[in-house]
């Protein structure tokens, strides 16, 4: 394994959180003004009162067919990174 590939592994392993910032980002259309601990906290006060039922539900499927999509990516490269880079690199990153 190169270098570069063991940098690629170590930071890809290191920033799984980008699914968490996926996340905030793509549930802002339905809570606009919550921050991420309100998106997890108290997510049922911050809906945005301007959608009205359809919109709010097209935003909430978008929502689960976009995070879907984004932690499936994640576990795959997540699988490969875990398949290919020794024990030695993945404890490291981790």
């Amino acid at each position: 394994m190169t270098k570069e590939e063991r940098d690629l592994i170590k930071s890809f392993i290191e920033n799984k959180p980008l699914v968490k910032a996926v996340k905030s980002i793509l549930l802002q259309g339905i809570y606009p003004d919550a921050n991420s601990k309100a998106l997890s906290l108290h997510w049922v006060f911050n809906i945005n009162p301007h959608l009205d039922d359809a919109e709010f539900g097209r935003h909430v499927k978008v929502t689960a067919e976009a995070l879907r999509t984004v932690e499936a990516a994640f576990t795959q490269m997540e699988q490969i990174a875990n398949s290919s880079a020794p024990k030695k690199t993945v404890n490291e990153a981790r």
